[in-house]
């Protein structure tokens, strides 16, 4: 029985891996597609389609047994959407900022 635990634990392992890495995966796929159905306008000309290219890439890798692949994908497209979320944040922040500002005027 032990030696049988020991002779599954790697593959348990690496399932559990894929799993996570699949988890994270679809969290990471829903959170860019509602970005860019929220800021669409904030893309610059090409960047859609390369951040859907890795979307694409992600979705194919996702479905196989490899976690390292899963891993390598969610990296790129982390890579091909930095730019953009960048921008996305820099806007959410002078939002808020003009609010503040806003409601300080107000204040006084």
């Amino acid at each position: 029985m032990i030696r049988d635990s020991f002779a599954h634990a790697e593959q348990d392992v690496g399932e559990r891996l894929l799993v996570v890495e699949r988890v994270e995966a679809d969290r990471i796929l829903r959170a860019t597609r509602a970005a860019l159905a929220a800021s669409a306008d904030l893309l610059v000309e090409g960047e859609r389609a390369a951040i859907e290219a890795a979307m694409g890439a992600l979705e194919e890798v996702k479905a196989g047994r490899d976690h390292l692949a899963v891993r390598a994908a969610i990296q790129a497209l982390d890579a091909a959407s930095k730019d953009f979320a960048t921008r996305r944040m820099n806007q959410a922040l002078a939002q808020g900022r003009a609010v503040r500002t806003s409601a300080r005027w107000k204040a006084k």
